[in-house]
């Protein structure tokens, strides 16, 4: 499993940041000669590592004999190295022969994975994590420890995520992806041969969306961030200095229709949402980002009647209704009157609009504001966003025609 493998052997100096390191590549036995020479020192960990895998020299505190450790094994609580892996080299060090750590072989085959696609996968627990490169084929190798891991992929044309479903006729066959920790499946490897299958659905039917987002009278063109969406899957894609884009892996749909949202990185709070409408087949091309011709303003007023001091902005938040899905999308300070207005909002089916008080705070991990209060023209509610009976929050909206 070693065999002519490339690693380096890093030497360093955790208290002050000296280093020094060497390159080394494993026989076809998988035996590693080491030999190097290092300014002298009583205070350095000796590492070595490749892109699977990462060992830290220990010193086995029950048997004082020295070995190979994986690297997440060698640090403390406390975020420091174990002391066990720090040794003096003031005169020479010979370590004798050490053996690797014993790694079981899996054999992971990826099914559907596009002849361009790049594909990464890692297995990992509390204790240790294995990696593969980056692959472009659908067969790779790899070792790792007996025990319990999840599995995390990471793919340029299919969904990356935590493995959370499994084909219930083919064990270890996973087969759905998200970033959901908690609905996180266990694939256990086992002394011997393991088998570990990621199935992808075919992306034959997928269709890509594209286009140019132009604004100001089709003369001003915006570079920044698109994004396309609905309950089933979420895209994105960087709109390039010209104002093209093109959104991949998309499956044409007539039962739930696309949201797409282009946010301009030109213009601080610039965004614009439409719905693709009717797309049923093969690719959408020509699919124009415009302002529109009627915006709305939202307008009101925000009273505090408490007494501690505090510094209130007014946020505005769009929520799409299908989703669910919210964020703050514009900031206002309020004027002597407590008053705020917001410009440039689109009106649009499904997209909602709440105003909420927010309140500046500092504390460890920056300047941030709390949201309260947040307000629409309807009885809905914002999940996430508490009440607080100091905050007075009114708005409405106005329509204005360019």
């Amino acid at each position: 499993m070693f065999a002519n493998k490339a690693f380096t052997l890093l030497i360093y100096d955790p208290t002050n940041g000296n280093y020094q390191f060497t390159d080394l590549t494993t026989d076809e036995n998988g035996d590693l000669n080491i030999s190097m020479n290092v300014t002298p020192g009583t205070n350095y960990r000796i590492e070595l590592f490749n892109y699977e895998h990462y060992f830290v020299l220990n010193q086995n505190p029950d048997t004082n004999e020295l070995e190979l450790i994986f690297g997440r094994m060698s640090w403390g609580d406390d975020f420091k190295p174990l002391q066990s892996t720090i040794f003096d080299l003031s005169n020479d060090f010979d370590f004798g022969t050490l053996e690797m750590p014993t790694l079981q072989p899996i054999s992971i085959r990826i099914e559907n994975l596009d002849a361009d696609e790049d594909f990464y996968l890692m297995l990992f627990n509390d204790e240790v994590s294995f990696s593969t490169d980056n692959y472009s084929n659908g067969e790779i190798e790899l070792g790792a420890l007996p025990g319990d891991y999840k599995v995390v992929v990471y793919s340029s044309k299919h969904e990356a995520g935590f493995a959370v479903e499994e084909d219930s006729n083919s064990e270890n066959n996973f087969t759905k992806f998200e970033w959901d920790y908690d609905s996180a499946l266990d694939f256990t490897v086992l002394e011997g041969n393991n088998t570990l299958i990621i199935s992808f659905p075919s992306n034959d039917n997928l269709g890509y969306i594209s286009g140019n987002v132009i604004l100001d009278n089709n003369s001003d063109i915006e570079s920044g961030w698109i994004e396309i969406y609905n309950s089933e899957v979420r895209r994105g894609a960087v709109v390039e200095e010209n104002g093209s884009f093109v959104i991949e892996g998309l499956t044409p749909t007539a039962d739930e229709n696309y949201t797409i949202e282009y946010s301009s990185w030109e213009f601080d709070g610039l965004t614009i949402t439409k719905n693709v409408g009717t797309w049923t087949e093969g690719n959408l091309t020509d699919f124009n980002i415009t302002r529109s011709t009627m915006s709305l303003t939202a307008s009101g007023q925000i009273d505090y009647n408490g007494s501690e001091e505090l510094t209130i902005r007014a946020l505005l938040i769009k929520k799409n209704q299908n989703t669910g899905d919210w964020k703050v999308i514009q900031k206002a300070d309020l004027n002597g009157s407590n008053e705020y207005i917001f410009t440039d909002l689109e009106q649009i089916t499904g997209i909602e609009y709440f105003v909420a008080a927010g309140v500046k705070v500092k504390d460890e991990t920056g300047t941030h504001y709390i949201k309260y209060n947040a307000t629409s023209l309807s009885d809905n509610t914002v999940s996430g966003i508490d009440d607080n009976d100091s905050f007075d929050v009114t708005f409405s909206l106005e329509a204005v025609y360019h």
